[in-house]
């Protein structure tokens, strides 16, 4: 099995779908608008994905390791120390999450989509 990225007709996906015998003829994924409209969203989400994980791990990193052992020596669990120091802590990144979220709606994501 050779699988090329091609049109949304002949596309890994499609291919993949044949290959396995779970479609009988390759899916149409932007001729109609109600796959269409699941197309983009799922397209919006794969390309944020990397994305917001970077964000994350890069925050995650570097959060201080010195207010999470006080918080075990004071005798919190895993969920009190989640809430009240994990979260907080984490609060420029939802604020960067936002900006970047409602920051990116350009038309370059979609247009490799609809130009056939």
């Amino acid at each position: 099995m050779i699988y090329t990225v091609g049109s949304v007709f002949e596309g890994i996906l499609n291919q993949m779908l044949l290959d396995l015998h779970l479609i009988e003829e390759p899916i149409g994924w932007l001729s109609s608008l109600d796959i269409a409209l699941w197309s983009v969203i799922i397209a919006n989400i794969w390309i944020g994905i990397s994305f917001n994980m970077l964000l994350l791990s890069t925050e995650l990193s570097s959060l201080p390791q010195d207010v999470d052992e006080s918080a075990s020596l004071d005798g919190a669990n895993w969920w009190q120390k989640l809430v009240h120091i994990t979260l907080p802590l984490l609060k420029r990144l939802s604020w960067l999450y936002y900006n970047s979220l409602y920051s990116n709606k350009n038309v370059g994501y979609y247009y490799p989509l609809f130009q056939n």
